[in-house]
């Protein structure tokens, strides 16, 4: 029913037309004509209600309009019956009831406007009514439409409209996400941004904090560094004490005599030899140990390879094994296939033979005169058809020769498939290869790196240790030199001695008392030496104290002590001249002496006592001028020494001054004496034999280093060959595919070759049949066989087939013959079982013979080892005994005088140091005590921890009033001081008492500290206190071992205090910014999120949105080319001339927008013929009409309707045009490609009608009625 047209309209009770009125039957070319006023139009408005135009546009303003007025029920309808051309018809109804409510129905039943548009569609009937109902108004319009309404007519027709909804809805779609793209991008930029500035502010605080921490943690080192400071220096003057009282004890010994002593030293001789024999022999089982460690790990990596090589080997035989199995498998498998085969060629070759006998017993029925007949018509048959034949035959073998290509190219992909499947099963082989190397790559490297690692290690101890050997040389020979260049020659008198035991016993004693002025300050100038020497005088040596009472206490304690007289100078309380700028002001070389010194300021209050006002001159010329011409007299010095005082008097004598001028030398030489003897004690850095196992160690490390390097770079070969053998397969794969796709297009273009020749040779077959029956026809009704022609065809197509089946088998035969010896001669090609028996049996061999050496090598290993052990063993027992020998020969000492005077020394000093220890105690408590009251928390455990530590780390020494156990300890302790240092084993203070708060307030020890278990009336729990130093760094313990180190060390954290507190007091920070970071990292990781899910939406609307324009740009691009085609050729067609055929005009559209062709505007071109280009508004009506009427049935052409009707659109034509139109309407009808119904008052139009429709007003009935006339029969009229 697609290709129906419009048979006829039934009204009812519509407009004009009162009762029920039947228009038609409508023919392909229909005009209607009649009368203005007689309701032509109408039929046009009656066409466009049924198809679904709405009141309003059928000049009306309402439903209610369209129903007749004389109607009695208020009510119509409009049938429309459409014929196909096989007569069927098919009514559609659309009326109006009473209520003014739209009905439907098709073959009357009741339908949705749905169900009736569904209907309309198959008719190829739209909404687009525009285009195939054109009224007289519209055709002008059409004409002048604007360029925006040209595009939207093609949409409608290209049905580009239909996705315009879905069209605006992804653009909004894309515009939307878009924009929360962008506000997602805004957002986490603004959410980045705070959490930078939260960030910043933590970093802020957590700087704040840091600091404090850093401030609390400098104070709590410096109050801890100062309490180890007077621990280490309490330690060092126990030690002392300690040692001291093993002289007193050693001293008590009885006398060595020579021959002891001597007897000693043959002794010591003797064992020094046997241990340089040990240490050579220890040297050589080093060499030979390391030698073997070497050779064992080179035999370990050969039995690792041979150990991989066999689980390869075994790999490949569990493989080969599978394989054969396979393939052995395979060739039963086809070689069943190939028997039955050839079965069935042999069964097909008996049933062939009796089919041929059977076929040969028919044709004997002939008599032989009949058969002479029969060969003579099938030569004349032959020589008819011959030409036939010979195209048949040629046919024929152009198909079995495509058939035998295509049979070939078939074998070809099979193997090619054959190759490609063998390919996939190596690179599965490949594949297991390569993650093998890998994994053992990353065993190898990991081994590798902690090699490497060790090897650092070892370089860099052995590196440090000949560095500090190295140090230890330079340092002492700088001490050497120094003593050489001082030549100072220290004379130890008993007096000297005396005085310098007193002044070390009061400094322990007494914290106030300084030392000697020689050796609190420093001559700038050793120019100058000689002449502040004098100036001093009997001062040089005055001892700086405090305080007089202090200066009291040390006179006290010297008369107790019976030691010499000396001088004291308390800070408190003397009086000296101070030196004002006036003589600093006199000119020449003159100077105060005071200003040559270099001195803490602390002291020079007894700086001005010892020298006042004295001045310095480079001549005595100039000393006199100043002393006694200056106006007031002063006191001068010169540069050699010569003094000149105020009574006038000179005092002077070069020789004495040197001597005394030597003090200044003596506290430098000290410590540089005190220097080397702790170097000297100090010794190398390591042991040799250490350093020879630590190069033993490093050697063995790099060899296996290097073997690791080797494997690894081997193992990199293996697997980039492998990689390498992957990428050649699958290049050669891809070849391979592709000449399967090549291929398999040509299998499928024989095939295509093959049904061409087979139905041309079916033709030729048919015609040679169609000869050859004519020939025969009178033969075969003589001898009553009816099909002789077909008997013959039967039996060459019979043996055609034949000849095909054969060579079918026999190819698969060949195929499997093929395949068979494939799969052999691939297990004869392959690695057999046997030959990877032998390889598996030959490395199992080496692997044995390899773990034979092992083992070999390993027991000399275990056996050098334990020589190794045993000779270190020998050389240290010889080591330690040297050791106990030189100390005994050192102890053995001769009785005399001298050593008597010294028992009397020792116990004064151990007195002295005794006293000291309690000043350091003293010290501490204090110490400890501020720390209280400034809040810092110092590190503390039980004493009995404590005392357990202390035990651990230095086992206390039993004291003993034998002396042989005074001599044992006093040597013991000589050897301890030389080979340990008392700052570096010192973790805990020893313990002491103190109180604690028992308000528990300011100064509090807090949860850490032991309390003992005392009362002291009044002032709280007397607590027994023990200090922890193992957190202490090893800087501060190493700074502890001089005043100097610790003094720098004291002020670097004062001066880091300082600036802590004033970093602190610059920073401002923001203590909620941590709090508030969470909730900003959470914001920001919800905007990344939102982000990332408004990207995806961004790109799905985007991808959405482009497939919807791509869409309805093709479809409105494919419609406007189409009716871009058909315009210029209706408009010349509608323009030709009838005189000049070639004068006719042109038509054409353009887009404003190529790119989205339906949201720009359609421009509608033009030109009538003879006429230059105008636009469309200054044309003539006629002129506009044919255009108007062209892209009508350009539109038409492209989206045609079964049926084109048109209201008066000749109105605005001339003559010519009319009869133009005519012709089109005419042509075109007769080509039955479209049904024209054309209302028109032009008899030049409705003459070249098929059919006329009359309207005329019946007055009578104040209705319009209708005349139907069929111009190709002009039958009568009928009146409707």
């Amino acid at each position: 029913m697609s290709a129906a047209k419009v048979h006829r309209l039934e009204l009812y009770n519509f407009k004009s037309y009162q009762g029920k009125v039947s228009i038609g039957p409508f023919k392909d070319f229909t005009c209607i004509v009649g009368p203005n006023g007689s309701g032509k139009s109408n039929v046009m408005d009656a066409l466009s209600f049924v198809l679904g135009s709405a009141a309003t546009t059928l000049r009306g303003e309402r439903a209610a309009d369209l129903i007749n007025k004389k109607a009695k029920k208020k009510e119509c309808h409009v049938t429309l019956v459409m014929k196909a051309a096989s007569g069927e018809e098919k009514s559609l109804t659309r009326g109006i009831n009473a209520k003014g409510a739209v009905e439907l129905s098709v073959d009357g039943t009741a339908c949705s406007e749905k169900e009736f548009a569904g209907v309309l569609k198959k008719f190829k009937v739209g909404s687009r009514l525009g285009t195939f109902l054109v009224f007289q108004h519209e055709v002008d319009a059409v004409a002048q439409k604007k360029a925006k309404d040209i595009t939207e007519l093609i949409e409608n027709v290209s049905g580009s409209a239909e996705l315009k909804s879905e069209y605006d809805r992804a653009k909004r779609e894309l515009e939307a996400a878009n924009k929360a793209l962008t506000d997602a991008t805004v957002d986490k930029r603004t959410a980045q941004a705070e959490v930078q500035q939260l960030k910043l502010h933590k970093q802020e605080a957590e700087r704040y904090s840091t600091l404090q921490s850093r401030l609390a943690q400098e104070r709590r080192d410096l109050a801890l560094g100062e309490l180890f400071y007077v621990e280490a220096q309490l330690a060092a003057q126990k030690e002392q004490l300690g040692a001291q009282a093993a002289e007193v004890d050693r001293l008590k010994a009885a006398v060595t005599s020579d021959a002891d002593h001597a007897a000693a030293k043959k002794e010591y001789a003797e064992k020094h030899k046997q241990y340089l024999e040990e240490l050579k022999k220890l040297r050589g089982v080093n060499s030979k140990l390391r030698e073997n460690r070497a050779t064992l790990e080179r035999i370990k990596a050969s039995s690792a390879h041979f150990t991989a090589k066999l689980a390869r080997h075994q790999s490949a035989l569990g493989s080969a094994k599978d394989t054969d199995a396979t393939r052995n498998r395979e060739v039963a498998r086809l070689t069943e296939q190939l028997k039955q085969q050839e079965r069935l060629l042999e069964t097909l070759e008996d049933k062939w033979r009796s089919e041929d006998a059977a076929d040969d017993k028919s044709m004997k029925k002939l008599s032989p005169a009949d058969l002479e007949e029969y060969k003579g018509l099938r030569r004349d048959a032959d020589c008819a058809t011959i030409t036939a034949r010979q195209g048949l035959e040629t046919l024929r073998r152009q198909r079995d020769a495509i058939k035998q290509s295509q049979r070939d190219t078939q074998m070809q992909i099979d193997r090619l498939q054959a190759a490609i499947d063998d390919d996939n099963a190596t690179l599965e082989n490949n594949a297991e290869r390569a993650k093998a190397l890998t994994a053992r790559m990353d065993d190898t490297k990991a081994q590798h790196a902690d090699c490497v690692a060790r090897l650092d290690d070892l370089r860099a101890t052995l590196h440090q240790a000949s560095l500090r050997n190295k140090d230890h040389e330079e340092e002492l020979a700088a001490v050497d030199a120094q003593l050489r260049e001082l030549r100072f020659v220290k004379e130890d008198t008993r007096h000297s001695t005396r005085v310098a035991e007193a002044l070390e016993a009061l400094k322990a004693m007494h914290k106030g008392v300084r030392g000697r002025l020689v050796d609190l300050c420093t001559v700038k100038d050793n120019k100058y030496r000689n002449a502040v020497t004098v100036a001093f005088g009997k001062n040089l040596e005055a001892i700086v104290v405090d305080t007089v009472d202090t200066a009291m206490a040390c006179v006290r304690y010297l008369k107790e002590q019976r030691v010499a007289s000396l001088t004291f100078i308390p800070l408190v309380g003397s009086h000296g001249s101070a030196v004002d700028d006036s003589l600093r002001t006199l000119g020449g070389t003159c100077k105060p002496v005071i200003d040559l010194l270099k001195y803490d300021a602390s002291i020079e209050p007894a700086l001005r006592y010892a020298m006042g006002r004295t001045l310095v001159c480079d001549t005595m010329a100039e000393a006199r001028r100043v002393a006694y011409e200056t106006g007031e007299r002063k006191k001068v010095v010169t540069v050699d020494g010569n003094m000149l005082q105020k009574n006038g008097s000179v005092q002077g004598g070069l020789a004495a001054v040197q001597a005394r001028a030597r003090k200044w030398d003596e506290r430098q030489y000290d410590d540089l004496k005190k220097r080397r003897e702790t170097l000297a004690r100090e010794g190398g850095a390591a042991s040799e034999a250490q350093l020879l196992q630590q190069r033993q160690q490093a050697a063995e490390a790099e060899a296996k280093a290097k073997h690791l390097e080797s494997r690894l770079a081997r193992d990199k070969q293996e697997l980039a060959d492998v990689e390498q053998r992957n990428a050649k397969i699958l290049r050669g794969k891809g070849d391979i595919e592709r000449n399967i796709k090549d291929l398999t297009k040509a299998v499928k273009a024989a095939e295509a070759k093959i049904d061409a020749i087979e139905k041309d040779m079916a033709k030729r077959s048919a015609e040679i049949a169609k000869d050859e029956g004519k020939i025969f026809a009178a033969f075969q009704k003589r001898v009553g066989i009816p099909n002789i022609s077909e008997i013959e065809h039967h039996q060459q197509q019979q043996a055609r087939g034949r000849a095909e089946r054969r060579q079918q088998l026999s190819v698969a035969i060949h195929k499997l013959k093929t395949a068979i010896d494939a799969e052999r001669r691939g297990t004869a090609d392959g690695r057999n079982s046997e030959q990877l028996n032998k390889q598996i049996a030959q490395t199992e061999k080496e692997l044995a013979t390899c773990q034979k050496d092992q083992r070999q090598c390993q027991s000399m290993v275990d056996r050098d080892t334990t020589e190794q052990q045993a000779a270190q063993g020998r050389v240290d027992a010889l080591k330690r005994a040297l050791d106990a020998l030189e100390e005994r020969i050192r102890a053995r000492a001769k009785n005399s005088e001298a050593e008597v005077r010294q028992l009397a020394t020792a116990r004064k000093h151990a007195t002295m140091l005794q006293a000291a220890c309690e000043a350091l105690r003293h010290q501490r408590l204090a110490l400890f005590q501020r720390c209280r009251m400034d809040d810092i928390d110092l590190p503390t455990m039980d004493p009995k921890d404590a005392k357990r530590a202390r035990d651990a780390d230095a086992p206390a020494e039993s004291s003993s009033d034998s002396d042989d156990d005074g001599a044992a300890r006093a040597t013991k302790g000589k050897r301890g001081g030389r080979k340990s240092d008392t700052t570096q084993l010192l973790r805990t203070s020893e313990a002491f008492t103190s109180f604690n708060d028992s308000t528990g307030g300011r100064g509090s020890t807090g949860p850490s500290t032991s309390a003992g278990g005392r009362k002291s009336a009044g002032t709280g729990t007397e607590i027994s206190v023990v200090i922890d130093f193992s957190s202490l760094p090893k800087a501060v313990r190493t700074a502890a071992r001089s005043s100097a180190a610790f003094n720098a060390f004291r002020a670097q954290c004062e001066g880091a205090i300082e600036d802590l507190e004033k970093e602190l007091d610059a920073v401002a920070p923001n203590l909620k910014a941590t709090s508030h970071m969470q909730s900003s990292e959470q914001r920001l990781g919800q905007s990344a999120t939102s982000l990332d899910q408004w990207r995806d939406k961004a790109h799905r609307a985007l991808r959405d949105f482009t497939k919807v324009k791509e869409l309805r740009t093709a479809r409105f691009m494919q419609t406007f080319q189409r009716i871009v085609e058909h315009v210029d050729r209706i408009y010349r067609e509608l323009t030709l001339g009838t005189r000049a055929q070639d004068v006719h005009g042109s038509a054409y559209l353009t887009l404003e927008s190529s790119e989205e062709p339906y949201l720009g505007g359609t421009r509608y071109h033009a030109t009538p013929p003879m006429k230059r280009y105008m636009a469309m508004e200054q044309l003539s009506g006629g002129e506009r009409t044919m255009a108007a009427m062209a892209l009508l049935f350009a539109i038409h052409a492209t989206s045609p309707t079964p049926f084109f009707v048109l209201d008066e659109v000749d109105a605005a034509l001339d003559i010519g045009n009319v009869v133009k139109l005519a012709h089109y309407l005419k042509t075109h009808a007769a080509s039955g490609e479209c049904q024209y119904i054309v209302v028109s008052l032009k008899e030049q139009l409705y003459h070249a009608a098929d059919g006329l429709v009359g309207i005329y007003k019946d007055t009578a009935r104040e209705s319009s009625g209708v005349l139907t006339m069929d111009l190709t029969k002009a039958g009568p009229v009928e009146i409707a």
